[in-house]
């Protein structure tokens, strides 16, 4: 972790070379108006204390309500204890430079570091309950050793401020600091407390617990960040290499204005928790593994590798098309809230098992991509559809779908088995094959290519095929039943600018047979010199296709001659 240069040690930390005195200062002075730190008469033997001294400022016997002391030349002590317990004021004031071991601020006393100071603490900071510490404008607090802040408890830092610890901290009270201000830890940190900051950083592991919550305008995590019991952490920008982990209840929140950008390598979070990434910023967690909630509200984000149980995409009316990409990803269930369009994108591979009434979602896999809907429920409303970028896959297994419009561009595929499509399916210059007993509510072929393998293809609507497009029916055996016609379509067969070939080596092929293909109750346009079968057997001529009314229904038919 790179620190600001401020908070470099610019000597090494002289160790006492004999057993430090404590000196204390006098309680019987009137110091309403201030009293100097460097004034021998304050201090009880009427010795300034120095560099081996600890210096002792405890006013709890003090018969005076308010006691300031002001510290205005280079502070060296071995430690400073500041101490008010018995409810009135002790104020000391820090207007220079310093460096001390031990800082120890308890009861109702208040330290406070002037501003554009450095000041050096050797071994440990601890400020008590009912205490404050206060870091002035651009001053800098740099902690060789440890952080205690004890609950009720209060540090703040003013614009520029920066509080470092290079080793462990423990915060169980309350830091306020101004969003231009730093914590940084070096080591590992533990927060209890309520923290509010500009940047929070820590080289370490960081451990948020309820009722902890960290709220900061950027992190910069080199090691583990885990929120737990509830806890909460909000950023603006986070860049972690390491991973986040929320779980018991716990909350994630990444919100951030439209310039900020969050990477995290790596997200986990249980049943009970919740991330979520709002406002127009980008967020990229590169190794998902959710088993809560992602909730995406008004933002872009990219989520790969990994598994999402629960994805939640919000977008008020208004707000800029956000891109939510899936990579390499599968997702439980997806619901979305959308006052206009959301594209929720697929990358590489990705499995979808159920999206709820969605409405503006417009689900797209990327060019190369593959999407699977296996035993998925999909039900997209208003302004949802589906979308098959170039050379994409797309598979709807075992599969219910409620959509609008299925669009399959150039070079693409689409595989259906044993599936209910409600929905249009536009296909351009691709290959949509359907196996098993599959029902759809519209094709239209554009110089592509429908397959329909061992099985029944319904089509509630229509059959529509362009620019000569070519629908293959394979087939095992021959139909000579008409219930299982291969293609039933519920109302118009137009394909007079394509072709009609049926594939099979059945052995059992034989003159005179009536074989059925396609039927309608209403209209077939298909030219029957476009109708081919292969392989034709050696024993007989290529057949005749024709249709035929049986029962209502018109069949497209052919038969074999000698």
């Amino acid at each position: 972790m790179k620190f600001q240069s401020i908070i470099l040690i610019l000597v090494g930390l002289l160790l006492a070379t004999s057993y430090a005195s404590d000196i204390s200062f006098k309680t019987n002075i009137n110091c309403l108006s201030g009293c100097s730190f460097s004034e021998a008469g304050n201090w009880v033997g009427g010795v300034v204390p120095g560099a081996n001294d600890n210096a002792i400022i405890d006013m709890s016997t003090s018969g005076f309500a308010t006691t300031l002391v002001l510290v205005t030349d280079a502070l060296n002590v071995n430690q400073l204890t500041v101490i008010r317990n018995n409810g009135k004021t002790l104020y000391v004031a820090i207007t220079a430079p310093g460096k001390l071991d031990n800082l120890v601020i308890d009861g109702t006393a208040t330290v406070d570091i002037g501003d554009g100071l450095a000041v050096i603490i050797g071994n440990s900071l601890s400020v008590g309950a009912g205490s404050i510490f206060s870091i002035g404008v651009n001053s800098a607090i740099v902690v060789a050793n440890a952080t205690f802040a004890a609950s009720q408890s209060t540090i703040t830092l003013a614009d520029g401020g920066l509080l470092s610890t290079e080793g462990n901290a423990i915060l169980n009270g309350q830091i306020a600091a101004n969003p231009t201000s730093n914590l940084e830890f070096s080591q590992n940190v533990t927060v209890w407390g309520s923290i509010t900051a500009g940047a929070f950083n820590f080289a370490g592991s960081a451990l948020v617990t309820y009722p902890g919550s960290v709220k900061a305008t950027s992190m910069l995590p080199n090691g583990n960040l885990t929120i737990q019991g509830g806890a909460s952490v909000t950023t603006s920008a986070m860049l972690c290499d390491a991973t986040v982990f929320v779980i018991s209840g716990s909350a994630l929140n990444i919100d951030g204005d439209s310039d900020s950008n969050t990477v995290i390598d790596n997200v986990f979070t249980d049943s009970t928790s919740n991330v979520y990434i709002s406002s127009g910023q980008y967020t990229s967690i590169r190794n998902v593994e959710s088993y809560g909630n992602i909730t995406v509200d008004g933002g872009s984000a990219a989520l790969t590798n990994g598994f999402i149980a629960n994805l939640r995409l919000y977008l008020n009316a208004g707000v800029a098309q956000p891109d939510i990409t899936i990579q390499n990803t599968q997702v439980g269930v997806v619901v979305c809230e959308a006052a206009s369009y959301v594209y929720l994108i697929c990358v590489d591979y990705c499995e979808i098992t159920e999206i709820q009434q969605a409405d503006n979602l417009q689900v797209v896999t990327s060019p190369g991509g593959v999407l699977n809907f296996t035993k998925s429920f999909v039900s997209l409303g208003s302004g949802s559809r589906i979308i098959a970028s170039s050379k994409s896959v797309v598979i709807f297994n075992n599969t219910y779908v409620e959509t609008n419009a299925i669009y399959v561009d150039t070079d693409s595929q689409v595989y259906i088995q044993n599936s209910n499509i409600n929905g249009s399916f536009l296909i351009d210059h691709s290959t949509i094959t359907v196996y098993g007993q599959s029902s759809v509510n519209y094709i239209e072929l554009t110089a592509s290519v429908l397959n329909v393998a061992q099985g029944v293809l319904t089509i509630t609507t229509d059959l529509l095929a362009f620019q000569g497009s070519t629908i293959n029916v394979l087939l095992q055996s021959l139909i000579t039943d008409p219930r299982y016609t291969p293609i039933k379509v519920n109302v118009d067969i137009s394909i007079s600018q394509s072709n009609v070939v049926v594939h099979s080596s059945a052995k059992t092929v034989a003159p005179g047979i009536l074989y059925y293909v396609m039927v309608t109750p209403k209209y077939i346009d298909v030219p029957f010199t476009n109708c081919t079968f292969s392989p034709v057997p050696s024993s007989l001529t290529a057949p005749n296709f024709s249709e035929t009314l049986y029962n209502g229904f018109i069949y497209l038919i052919f038969a074999f001659q000698n």
